[in-house]
């Protein structure tokens, strides 16, 4: 990831509002002893993620999210960081009822593929479930 020869891109789900249209998180993220929970605190490891707002709602939004670092946890933990869980994160957010999982969707990985010698991009539509998720928030209407 920090050669720049790899990149992700996700789809964010995130519960609250945004003061921003877009933004920068620098928090490095350090590990829990026994737990899976990971925390903002000096002395973890760097962490830094970009975010834009695609759309939003009342109390909702959905995000264009690139991580720079690749930590455990990272989206997940630098958006409840700044007070806007990701929707179904029962981690670091609240379960939802109606999604049995974390709102969170690759939608492209990019990579150089070192035999081929060129950039390889794969992409992956928005899932059922999620599509579901921003109509029923009022995001997106499928």
């Amino acid at each position: 990831m920090k050669s720049g020869k790899m990149s992700r891109l996700y789809l964010a789900f995130c519960k609250g509002v945004f003061p921003k249209t877009s933004g920068r998180i620098d928090a490095p993220i350090k590990e829990q002893p026994d737990s899976a929970l990971r925390i903002i605190e000096v002395g973890g490891k760097p962490a830094v993620t970009r975010y834009r707002v695609i759309s939003k709602a009342e109390y909702s939004a959905l995000l264009a999210v690139k991580l720079f670092t690749g930590r455990t946890h990272q989206i997940r933990v630098h958006l409840s960081h700044l007070g806007c869980p990701l929707w179904g994160d029962p981690l670091y957010g609240s379960p939802d009822q109606d999604l049995p999982r974390t709102a969170l969707h690759a939608v492209s990985i990019s990579f150089h593929h070192p035999r081929l010698k060129r950039k390889i991009k794969v992409k992956s539509e928005l899932p059922a479930d999620l599509k579901m998720l921003a109509t029923r928030l009022g995001i997106i209407r499928y």
